[in-house]
């Protein structure tokens, strides 16, 4: 049910149902054009509604109205809800509703401007608002993305959930992070990986990971899905110190995930080839070297505080091996950087965002000679010409705007979080500080930040908000303000 209630007790005066998106109907709002609706009360198929409140107000004047939404289960719910409405009912509700939220999102605050405080808790706000009962958190819940692929972002990946999860920790809300890995822990296979994606009540959603390459079998996963979990669980754990929480998962999940990916290694100690981030391509990457290296340390550092020293040690070497392997096999002396992923045997130097992994999840020195040679490879070749930003790699095709030779790809929200979160670890705060001044300068009003940005005219592309987006800003924040207040003591 909607409708409105004014500062006078008035509600809506007209109201109208039709048809949009088929044949020449655009909708409704073409009826209000006229400020006069038709009032006509159903209509079926692709519905949509405008309702019209009127009333008198003088020049320079205020007037309070609010609108509402009654959601319930079933006509019986909502008539019975509807009831209750009043003008103190929802004054008392907005004022109650404010001083919950006001506290809830200043539990941590990264310390900085006016400003970026408030950008930072409405994206506490955003990611909150994507986690359901269950503990799953969608990807994102927009639907504009159904205009170019059909369907949405309305899963629950892994990936996704497990970064939105640690923003939310570290930002002194645990309790989705609780949620959700109870949730994954149903979720994980036997075997010991967590699937491409999940429906937001838990079951297994469709992918377009296959079962089958080359007329053999694989692994359909990512398994950078797996390892970012065990990570952020300990780093849960580092936080809250959750040992009664934290032990019910040990087994079920950590030794579990832990086995899977000690086992799922080739003969250098690489993970096997498993799919990327970016769901396009086949093989060992070093996005994934870098994640599975950090859950297996995070595995070994849960066997020391469970007391299985045999586990601690067998999970530390063979992160220790895919280090070292990773050193060996992604680095180049011609090229001077590491490779982005070796894919069927062969190195593959395309410049990409996603190295900064390496760093990110403590894999390699940020100081490094070789690692600072390969992300200033990063910002020379991925800074997008015009509205600058960070693109996903070298001639990203995803959703290009047009064939541009001067266009590497769009520029990328969570990738330009990732070089200032780089940034900040060597120190360079200022670098650090443009990058989220770029992001802080490509969000929409609402404060909503998009998957990426159209790079001629700097708007939001695809889908708005991205959990991922609002999840990274609010990381990459708190790190700033944490290596800013370490550097000034």
């Amino acid at each position: 049910m909607a409708s409105t209630i004014d500062q006078n007790g008035n509600s809506m005066d007209q109201y109208a149902t039709g048809v949009k998106g088929i044949g020449d109907l655009k909708g409704t709002w073409k009826d209000a054009e006229d400020n006069e609706l038709s009032m006509n009360p159903v209509s079926i198929g692709s519905v949509d509604s405008v309702l019209r409140h009127s009333f008198d107000i003088e020049p320079n004047g205020k007037f309070s109205l609010y609108y509402y939404i009654i959601a319930g289960s079933s006509y019986e719910d909502i008539a019975e809800i509807s009831k209750e409405i009043t003008l103190a009912y929802m004054t008392k509700l907005t004022r109650r509703t404010t001083n919950y939220w006001e506290l809830w999102s200043s539990k941590v605050s990264p310390n900085l401007d006016y400003e970026t405080n408030a950008l930072f808790r409405r994206s506490l706000f955003i990611v909150k608002s994507h986690a359901n009962s269950l503990g799953s958190i969608a990807a994102s819940c927009d639907s504009d993305i159904l205009k170019f692929s059909h369907d949405g972002y309305y899963y629950m990946w892994p990936r996704d959930g497990s970064i939105a999860a640690y923003a939310l920790s570290i930002a002194g809300h645990s309790q989705t992070a609780r949620k959700f890995f109870s949730l994954s822990t149903s979720l994980i296979s036997s075997e010991g990986y967590m699937q491409h994606k999940y429906n937001m009540d838990g079951t297994m959603a469709s992918s377009w990971l296959p079962h089958i390459m080359n007329g053999k079998e694989i692994y359909p996963i990512q398994q950078d899905e797996t390892a970012l979990l065990i990570y952020v669980l300990w780093e849960y754990f580092k936080k809250y110190n959750d040992i009664g929480f934290t032990a019910p998962f040990y087994e079920d999940l950590v030794i579990k995930a832990a086995e899977f990916m000690t086992e799922f290694v080739d003969e250098n100690g690489l993970p096997r080839e498993s799919f990327d981030l970016w769901e396009e391509r086949y093989g060992i990457h070093a996005y994934t070297v870098s994640t599975t290296f950090a859950a297996l340390k995070a595995a070994a550092n849960f066997a020391d505080v469970f007391g299985d020293q045999d586990l601690s040690k067998k999970y530390s070497s063979a992160a220790d091996l895919m280090a070292k392997a990773f050193e060996e096999k992604f680095y180049s002396d011609e090229f001077g950087r590491y490779a982005r992923a070796i894919i069927n045997g062969k190195p593959d130097f395309t410049v990409d965002s996603a190295l900064s992994s390496i760093v990110l999840f403590g894999m390699k020195d940020p100081k490094n000679s070789r690692v600072l040679s390969t992300m200033e490879a990063i910002m020379e070749k991925l800074w997008v010409n015009g509205t600058g930003g960070i693109a996903r790699y070298e001639n990203d095709n995803y959703m290009r705007i047009k064939e541009d030779s001067n266009i590497t790809g769009n520029p990328w929200i969570i990738t330009t979080l990732w070089m200032a979160r780089y940034y900040t670890r060597v120190g360079d705060m200022e670098r650090a500080w443009s990058l989220i001044e770029w992001v802080k300068s490509h969000r929409q009003k609402s404060g909503i930040l998009s998957e990426h940005i159209n790079p001629y005219t700097g708007e939001p592309h695809s889908v708005s908000p991205l959990v991922w987006s609002n999840a990274e800003f609010i990381i990459a924040l708190l790190e700033y303000s944490s290596y800013s207040q370490n550097q000034g003591s």
